[in-house]
């Protein structure tokens, strides 16, 4: 089992030439958890960068993740910081 979990987008975005319907996001690593200290004081900004930093899509890094529409944020902020808890 992989544990990749997948959001089909409400609102696709075009990147470049691609339009985005849907993203999955892949379990989270150790070295995934090292942000929660640099992000503690800025959740928003510590989900927007871990839904980049586990996209399985090569063009969803954190500053293209912005691009996202609210709606969508939200349920893959879910699935990003599931399992996380509140760090150390």
């Amino acid at each position: 089992m992989s544990g990749n979990r997948t959001h089909i987008l409400k609102y696709p975005v075009t990147i470049g030439d691609e339009t985005v319907r849907e993203v999955t996001l892949r379990r989270p690593t150790g070295a995934d958890l090292l942000i929660l200290d640099e992000y503690r004081d800025r959740p928003m900004a510590l989900t927007i960068e871990m839904i980049g930093r586990l996209s399985t899509n090569h063009l969803l890094l954190p500053a293209t993740v912005k691009m996202l529409d609210a709606e969508d944020i939200a349920p893959l902020g879910e699935i990003a910081m599931n399992g996380i808890g509140n760090g150390p």
